[in-house]
């Protein structure tokens, strides 16, 4: 399969590049910054700024599969600099966007633990999610990424993960 790895010059897109190769996946990478850590990975990566929707006519269009792990995930910076919340929603938009309009039906989109809120609950399940849980700008630019995403799924028939 091809599929498309955003964010993945980070920690964790690094890494899932690296099995999805292990597994015989063809990878795009997505991200704005080069990734320093696998050569490799750095080769099949398109450095781009996904907040501009022009700026993904650049990408393949003859992708399988999409993981969308980009986003501003350093929620201190988040609290300082509220607006780069509004970057996630964006990213995650243009991202659906693009697979809406090249027929791209299956993404996993990566939410976050700070989704749920500072509970004490050892295990979380899905419904746990709530907006009134929301403790900064990073938590509501993932919890509306979801919900993004759940549109996206029931509107246009595409077969997400979040």
């Amino acid at each position: 399969m091809k599929i498309l790895v955003t964010g993945s010059s980070g920690t964790v897109g690094t890494r899932l590049c690296e099995k999805l190769m292990e597994q015989g996946h063809e990878i795009v990478g997505v991200d704005w910054h080069k990734n320093k850590w696998k050569p490799e990975i750095n080769k099949m990566t398109v450095n781009i700024d996904l907040r501009n929707p022009k700026k993904l006519k650049k990408l393949p269009t003859d992708i399988d599969f999409i993981y969308h792990l980009a986003a501003n995930a350093r929620v201190y910076e988040l609290v300082k600099e509220p607006d780069m919340a509004l970057d996630n929603f964006v990213t995650t938009f243009n991202v659906l966007e693009f697979a809406r309009k090249n027929n791209i039906k299956r993404i996993v989109f990566t939410s976050s633990r700070e989704a749920y809120g500072n509970d004490e609950h050892e295990v979380h399940t899905e419904d746990m999610v709530r907006v009134d849980n929301c403790e900064s700008p990073y938590t509501a630019s993932k919890i509306g990424g979801e919900t993004l995403v759940w549109s996206y799924i029931r509107c246009y028939g595409i077969d997400g993960i979040v």
